[in-house]
């Protein structure tokens, strides 16, 4: 039992120092990861976008085409990297 407890310890801390904790801002331009069904080859883009960032919901960010009005989508944050 404890040593189950101390193997999950490492694995948070493990966990914990590769993530990138990532704020986003309304009006921020975005890329998203693709999916594999939207990747045919080899040399297909591997972001989508760009998005802007609409509103910042917590986990979540709700985002929207560029040049699209009233296209939103709620998408989650660790999906996303921001486009400079």
């Amino acid at each position: 039992m404890f040593k189950s407890i101390k193997t999950d310890f490492k694995l948070e801390i493990r966990y914990k120092t590769n993530v990138v904790p990532r704020r986003f801002q309304v009006e921020d331009l975005i890329l998203r990861k693709a999916q594999l069904i939207q990747i045919d080859n080899k040399l297909a883009p591997k972001w989508t976008g760009p998005y802007r960032v609409k509103e910042v919901l917590g986990g979540s960010i709700q985002v929207g085409n560029i040049g699209w009005q009233g296209d939103t989508t709620n998408m989650e944050c660790n999906k996303f990297t921001i486009l400079f």
